[in-house]
């Protein structure tokens, strides 16, 4: 027996229908019927409800079920209505970026406050939470489409989305409408060419830096010379050297110091030091026993690899003015310290290094980052490799 066709009624009423065959028992009941959230979206709600033997008594028990789970989405859009009537858009990105911060490493976290001081406060800031919804969003992304970079709009769409999860989580909103039928900005994956130093360039700055004066031309050379990250340079302890090994497992950055892990997967791993690193570690340690007998008592035993003259642990953002600095004093262009990074990662592959091999040392679980970053270096490689092979008429 077909199902029995559903009851028409008021809009909102809802509908009961017995789903069970003629013949089957017990009884089975479904009750359907949509509601209106807080935040002004719709949702469906359903049931099943049995009776042993009586259909009425059944359709009646789903119409009671029916009642009640109306009553139930009335009372908590009464309650949301109750507890954050005005809230707005500003007021809930500050409080979710206070409980992000106990979580999130300093740069990070700078970046998501200046993605919403920039380009999130400036349209939706003073919107209701719950006034906020599809047709809101998908405005706001048109505006920001208009002067903003795709990869702008796709982080300040996630810090929005993410805002939002947090206040359905704490029964201020009852759904996200960044999720579902909102169109979010897609991720465009660009091929470009890396911004990297030349091999003389890259020279230039190795040899600079060893003879700068200051702290911190020792640590760019070192950067050069081993591909490590900015945090990793900073965080790096004498403890940590074993022979010819560096063991990397701390990460220093930004304004604020705090040890965590490496950002991949890879989590403490060994690192081998060239001969050129070594000798830079051997320069650096007698820099450093001159600077402990200047500092005296002032001196702080720290144990890290590079310091003030106070044994104390350097700033992240110093380290890049003064690295701007020695660039201009010597004339070469002037590149951020992870590119740097990207240099030795860069000239390595181009030297021969295989991808695993790079890719374990920089700290890459594996090499699909690593290809996907390094895909131009990585085809030319390839290109001069069949050159070689196979020779021209």
């Amino acid at each position: 027996m077909p199902n029995q066709p559903r009851e028409r009624g008021v809009r909102g009423a809802g509908t009961v229908r017995v789903v069970s065959a003629k013949d089957e028992r017990p009884i089975r009941v479904r009750w359907e019927v949509w509601v209106s959230l807080p935040d002004g979206e719709k949702k469906r709600l359903s049931g099943n409800v049995s009776h042993p033997n009586n259909p009425a008594h059944a359709k009646a028990a789903g119409r009671r079920a029916l009642e009640l789970a109306k009553a139930k989405a009335s009372e908590q859009r009464q309650n949301v209505a109750d507890r954050f009537p005005d809230m707005r858009m500003s007021e809930l990105l500050e409080q979710w970026l206070e409980l992000r911060a106990m979580e999130l490493r300093p740069k990070t976290l700078e970046s998501y406050q200046s993605v919403i001081r920039l380009h999130v406060l400036p349209y939706l800031g003073t919107k209701r939470v719950r006034a906020v919804n599809i047709d809101v969003l998908t405005e706001w992304q048109q505006l920001l489409a208009q002067t903003s970079l795709q990869r702008t709009r796709v982080m300040a769409h996630q810090r929005v989305s993410q805002a939002l999860e947090w206040a359905v989580s704490r029964g201020i909103i009852s759904s996200n409408p960044a999720l579902n039928r909102f169109t979010k900005p897609k991720k465009v994956q660009a091929v470009r060419q890396l911004d990297v130093y030349t091999e003389e360039e890259r020279g230039q700055l190795v040899a600079a830096g060893r003879s700068d004066t200051g702290p911190f031309g020792m640590m760019t050379a070192f950067a050069l010379v081993t591909g490590m990250r900015r945090g990793e340079v900073l965080s790096l302890k004498w403890s940590d050297i074993k022979g010819t090994v560096a063991f990397i497992h701390d990460s220093m950055d930004a304004q604020q110091r705090s040890d965590g892990t490496t950002k991949t997967k890879a989590g403490t791993r060994r690192f081998p030091l060239s001969s050129v690193a070594m000798k830079l570690l051997d320069e650096q340690r007698a820099r450093q026993d001159l600077l402990r007998q200047r500092a005296g008592p002032l001196w702080t035993e720290t144990g890290y690899v590079f310091t003030t003259g106070e044994g104390k642990p350097q700033w992240a953002d110093n380290w890049s003015r003064a690295h701007a600095r020695l660039c201009r004093r010597i004339g070469v262009r002037h590149l951020t310290i992870h590119d740097a990074r990207r240099t030795y990662i860069t000239h390595a592959l181009k030297n021969g290094a295989s991808e695993e091999t790079v890719a374990s040392q920089i700290g890459h679980s594996n090499t699909v980052l690593l290809a996907r970053t390094y895909r131009v270096t990585l085809a030319e490689e390839r290109a001069r490799v069949i050159e070689v092979m196979v020779p021209g008429f």
